[in-house]
């Protein structure tokens, strides 16, 4: 083996390039359906996310260009896999949200116009909505690309549900974030085959699995947000779904139409 495969070898094992998903959690469900973020930590949060967003992606990108000068294809396929998934995971937490210094327009609709709760759990099942609807799309990609895609947005997910437990909620127990993961991963699991299922149904079942899973099968829920948020999840497919794979992997596109730009369209008595 020469010296350059060595290298690249070594390169592709470190954890920053890509890590093969380990589900851990494990808390008290309660604890985060009830309870919002702890605000005494809120400058840590932020800088936390603000990590998260405007560092280790362009650390990422640098190290692209450098890297392509040297290292074997399949190598620098990896690497531009993992930026995309970071890309796309910021666009993920953009709607969804729930501390104060990260609130935007969308993530506002979703706690106040549809009454979810900011809460972790209601921050979980909003992000794993959208991380569906990335998967919609992921799963065009060529089929071993789409596999190591797939696992790539899971723990990207999942790491960063790990460290909200930490910061948030100042769960530092390793034994008590894996029981967490797990349960977290288990309606993962279930929301996926709800959506999978309701999608290719008809949109009285794709409003079921929205009522189940995002609003937890709440009897006071207005039918309308429901119509409102099954049109938004086929407006957005078809839109993933016109996007190329090299505009996808190369450049940085409007990954989810606003849900307010659909209310209109969807009740124009309102308008």
């Amino acid at each position: 083996m020469s010296s350059l495969q060595r290298r690249s070898s070594k390169l592709l094992s470190l954890r920053w390039i890509y890590r093969p998903a380990v589900f851990r959690l494990a808390l008290p469900q309660s604890r985060f359906i009830s309870e919002g973020a702890n605000t005494s930590n809120s400058q840590s949060i932020e800088s936390s996310i603000n990590g998260f967003q405007s560092e280790k992606a362009p650390l990422r990108e640098r190290f692209s260009r450098w890297a392509s000068r040297f290292l074997p294809r399949s190598t620098l396929r990896a690497i531009d896999m993992v930026a995309a998934v970071h890309r796309f995971y910021r666009q993920v937490i953009q709607q969804c949200d729930y501390s104060p210094s990260s609130l935007t327009t969308q993530s506002c609709w979703w706690y106040k116009e549809c009454g979810l709760s900011m809460s972790f759990q209601s921050w979980f099942q909003v992000a794993q909505l959208h991380i569906w609807l990335l998967t919609t799309r992921i799963r065009c990609f060529p089929k071993d690309q789409a596999s190591a895609f797939s696992q790539a947005l899971a723990d990207v997910f999942f790491e960063d549900m790990e460290r909200r437990m930490s910061l948030d909620f100042e769960i530092h127990s390793n034994r008590m974030v894996q029981t967490y993961l797990r349960d977290f991963n288990q309606q993962r699991s279930g929301a996926v085959y709800a959506y999978d299922q309701s999608f290719l149904s008809g949109d009285a079942e794709m409003a079921a699995a929205v009522w189940r899973n995002l609003f937890r099968s709440s009897e006071e829920v207005d039918m309308r947000l429901l119509a409102l948020i099954v049109a938004y999840i086929r407006a957005n497919v078809t839109h993933l779904s016109n996007l190329s794979d090299s505009v996808l992997m190369n450049e940085t596109p409007q990954l989810f139409i606003p849900i307010n730009s659909l209310e209109n369209a969807v009740h124009p008595e309102n308008a």
